[in-house]
C-alpha cells in the first residue's frame, strides 16, 4: 500500500465522527472505513485487500486515536 492511500485513509478516519468509530465492531468499522474510501478513490482488489488487512489489524489503533481526539477537544 502506498503512502498517499494511508494517509487518505487516515483523513477518512479523522473525519468520522468519533461516536460512530468507538460504537463500531471491528468488523462494522473496517467494512464502513472501506466504504468511505472506495467513495473517494477507485480500488483495485490488491488495495482493497490491503487496506482491510491494515484496518484489521490497526482497530484498536483507530479506537485509541478517535478516543484521545475526543478527550482532546473537551
Amino acid at each position: 500500500m502506498d503512502a498517499s492511500l494511508l494517509r487518505l485513509l487516515w483523513c477518512v478516519i479523522e473525519e468520522t465522527p468519533t461516536h460512530l468509530i468507538l460504537g463500531m465492531a471491528p468488523a462494522r468499522l473496517c467494512q464502513h472505513l472501506l466504504n468511505k474510501m472506495a467513495f473517494r478513490v477507485c480500488l483495485d482488489e490488491a488495495q482493497h485487500q490491503a487496506l482491510k488487512s491494515y484496518i484489521t489489524s490497526h482497530t484498536h489503533l483507530i479506537w485509541e486515536s478517535r478516543e484521545r481526539a475526543s478527550i482532546c477537544v473537551a
